[in-house]
């Protein structure tokens, strides 16, 4: 059976996605390693730990999504099931963090005062 350009089309964007989803992973453990310790409430070993989790999340979704790209390559019947799904999960995780995106500026802001006055001469 041949294969068709939008098989061969997803197949490589999700390659490239996946690659640089795995490069967000050893980021995510290069920030946790080299980063400056803050003096944020939480302790450096707590904020280590979270960066290390969200590494292993990165690197689990980038094999899944490397295994399915292979898998459309070669029209595997799985992998078109597994994109389905992956891109339902996308399509979630978008929806719910649109109104984060809105709602998180407002909170950070709300704690802070905006002075009108500065930059200029009284």
């Amino acid at each position: 059976m041949k294969r068709s350009i939008g098989v061969t089309v997803l197949a490589v964007l999700s390659l490239i996605g996946s690659i640089l989803m795995f490069a967000m992973g050893l980021m995510m453990i290069a920030v946790a390693v080299f980063a400056p310790k803050t003096d944020a409430n939480l302790p450096p070993a707590f904020v280590a730990a979270m960066m290390g989790a969200m590494s292993i999340f990165y690197f689990l979704l980038a094999a899944w999504g490397i295994s399915s790209s292979i898998g459309l390559f070669r029209l595997k019947n799985w992998a078109r099931i597994s994109s389905i799904v992956f891109s339902v999960l996308l399509a979630l995780i978008g929806l719910f963090s649109l109104p984060m995106a809105f709602i998180l500026p407002l909170i950070a802001a709300k704690g802070r005062s905006v002075d009108t006055t500065a930059g200029f001469a009284t």
